[in-house]
């Protein structure tokens, strides 16, 4: 119960961090860059960073669920 209580706690703080640091630096760099070809390169290393991070974040949260489910 407790896991599921904190899931609030971190959806929170990484909102947070992703409204007022990550996304305003994205778009300024994206603003900036659209003139050169490379912004497509970028997206998608946006992308992949992204879908690397939520898999290392399940993977922790799944990894701390099984060992309070075993204990």
């Amino acid at each position: 119960m407790t896991m599921a209580q904190f899931t609030t706690v971190f959806h929170g703080v990484g909102g947070i961090i992703l409204a007022m640091y990550i996304d305003p630096m994205i778009s300024k760099y994206l603003d900036v860059e659209l003139e050169n070809s490379n912004w497509l390169e970028n997206i998608y290393s946006i992308f992949i960073g992204r879908l690397l991070t939520y898999l290392f974040a399940s993977s922790i949260f799944l990894a701390f669920y099984l060992y309070a489910y075993s204990v």
